[in-house]
């Protein structure tokens, strides 16, 4: 899961391009889990691959002011898949969380996040980032496949970093005009 915030490997999507249902899903400013659990028709769960704290200092540089204004030096890097219950992966996500504040905010073992933020009326508002085409981290080779970025501002004042790489067989990347990140 290495490509996740690899700027070197994405090119920015132009959504006007792209089919009603994708870009329903890269704009939302909503629960992802929710669209995504709609358009496969299943509940999905949450598969924590890696759960650790590291130092501010580890995050991507464009990440890092936005966890200084925190305050605080480590937080928690959460790695984690959305599976159907047939185990197939729908979506490769990290998430930053800062570490002052994720025992109330890390859901419990299979719940997805955003579920578990919902549930207990955590969120204020979400904050689009990027939307991009990265490579697909799993199934052995590379392949590209939509990915969504964005914050998620809390309650308690807590902001969350999420990256999520979609299941390219679920969304599909074909049709899209790509246009190169601003700064490359």
């Amino acid at each position: 899961m290495a490509a996740l915030l690899n700027a070197d490997s994405v090119s920015v999507i132009d959504t006007a391009t792209v089919p009603a249902v994708t870009r329903m899903l890269l704009a939302s400013d909503g629960s992802t889990t929710v669209l995504l659990e709609a358009l496969v028709r299943v509940s999905l769960a949450a598969v924590v691959d890696s759960q650790h704290t590291i130092r501010r200092s580890a995050v991507p540089v464009r990440l890092q002011s936005f966890f200084a204004a925190e305050g605080k030096t480590e937080i928690v890097e959460r790695r984690s898949r959305l599976v159907t219950p047939q185990k197939e992966v729908v979506s490769s996500n990290l998430v930053l969380i800062p570490s002052w504040n994720s025992d109330k905010l890390l859901p419990p073992v299979g719940c997805p996040l955003g579920r578990h933020l919902a549930r207990h009326a955590l969120v204020r508002r979400r904050e689009s980032l990027d939307q991009t085409i990265g490579s697909w981290p799993l199934d052995g080779e590379q392949q590209a496949c939509l990915s969504k970025e964005y914050f998620i501002h809390c309650r308690s004042g807590a902001l969350i970093y999420v990256s999520e790489l979609f299941n390219p067989r679920i969304v599909p990347v074909e049709l899209i005009e790509r246009r190169p990140r601003s700064g490359q």
